[in-house]
């Protein structure tokens, strides 16, 4: 992909975006600013924890959980506290 082409496509993401977040009531914003808050919170914690856990208090290895943790938004992390870390 071209540089031009590149920044073609992130300008027309960008646009995108606030035109989605513009269409947005402002309920909407504020829900949706909570679960990003409540959702980021949740994951530095997780990832906290993961990093501080002993490999025998995690099921499974370690590098599995850090990138589902950190992309698969709330299963990730809600995933890590249910069933990842052994009690």
């Amino acid at each position: 992909m071209e540089k031009d082409s590149r920044a073609e496509l992130f300008a027309h993401l960008i646009k995108t975006s606030r035109e989605g977040w513009n269409s947005l009531s402002r309920r909407q914003r504020q829900v949706l600013g909570a679960f990003l808050l409540i959702d980021g919170v949740a994951k530095t914690l997780a990832l906290t924890d993961l990093a501080r856990a002993k490999k025998r208090k995690v099921r499974g290895p370690k590098w599995v959980w850090a990138p589902l943790i950190t992309f698969v938004d709330v299963v990730g992390w809600a995933s890590y506290f249910a069933a990842g870390k052994k009690r």
